[in-house]
């Protein structure tokens, strides 16, 4: 078969080498020739610079505001030494996720039970 296929780990960015978190001003056409400026966002870690695109303006201003507003409060609660930040952020298992699960989780109908 003449198609090869590349697999590719996913990259990681850590919490605590962010930088800077922006909306994007400028793209290098030559790197990324078809994002969009209006729905993309640059993360700057310690050691490279990430382009990521949003699907709407909207939604790339939400990501951004977030973005920040985590990063603050992990420094935050770093720098006063709040004991709990280790919950927040650093839990065990990819399920685990501070604050209560929605009401939509814990509905014990099935849609079979729904529809009948």
């Amino acid at each position: 078969c003449g198609i090869k296929q590349m697999v590719q780990q996913p990259m990681q960015i850590a919490l605590l080498d962010i930088c800077r978190i922006l909306e994007t001003n400028r793209i290098d056409r030559s790197n990324h020739p078809f994002a969009k400026k209006k729905k993309s966002f640059v993360v700057e870690s310690c050691d490279d610079i990430f382009l990521f695109e949003a699907g709407s303006e909207k939604e790339r201003n939400e990501i951004v505001h977030g973005l920040k507003l985590c990063v603050a409060r992990l420094a935050s609660c770093l720098i006063v030494g709040d004991g709990q930040v280790y919950d927040q952020f650093f839990t065990d298992g990819i399920m685990s996720v501070p604050g209560e699960a929605p009401c939509w989780i814990e509905c014990k109908e099935t849609v079979t039970d729904v529809v009948a």
